[in-house]
């Protein structure tokens, strides 16, 4: 997974990047521990091992992986939350979440630009929530970052859903 907390509930969730993981635990325990950093997942809480950041792998940007462990000072393992979490894969190849861009990827980033305020209004009208200008920009932000167009499953009819996508919403 590319995004982590650092507490339980409705709290903001980063990047998985040697920066923010510096800035927010200062490298001190329950963060750091022995040889491995941990965190939560942002979906089920369950602990994750951050994984890239003390030591680089080849080719493979930082990321976080399910511990299927308790982690002293940050969560017990609850096995239903991990087998029932979006994050949970069954093989380590959901590092890559996106696809390369495409013609097709390419028109959908182009789709999302040129019609943003239209998708705004479509998160206004289906979901339960108030976007302020201030949080229209933080989806947008959000969006490109993650570069939400070349999500696997992202096509003309969801695109509005990928400005969600990995609990993007804070």
């Amino acid at each position: 997974m590319i995004e982590i907390k650092y507490h339980k509930g409705f709290v903001p969730t980063y990047p998985v990047d040697k920066k923010s993981f510096e800035d927010k635990t200062h490298r001190e325990f329950p963060y750091a521990q022995k040889d491995n950093y941990y965190a939560l997942c942002p979906i089920c809480e369950n602990p994750v091992i951050l994984l890239g950041l003390k030591k680089t792998i080849l080719n493979k940007k930082p990321h976080a992986r399910h511990t299927k462990y308790d982690v002293e000072g940050i969560s017990d393992f609850e096995e239903i939350k991990y087998e029932k979490c979006p994050n949970h894969k069954k093989t380590s190849n959901y590092i890559l979440e996106t696809r390369n861009e495409t013609a097709e990827s390419i028109e959908l980033y182009h789709l999302a630009r040129e019609n943003f305020d239209k998708i705004i209004y479509l998160i206004r009208q289906h979901l339960p929530i108030i976007i302020s200008t201030n949080d229209a920009k933080k989806l947008l932000k959000y969006f490109i970052t993650h570069k939400g167009w070349t999500y696997p499953n992202a096509n003309e009819h969801n695109l509005w859903l990928m400005f969600f996508r990995h609990n993007a919403w804070n």
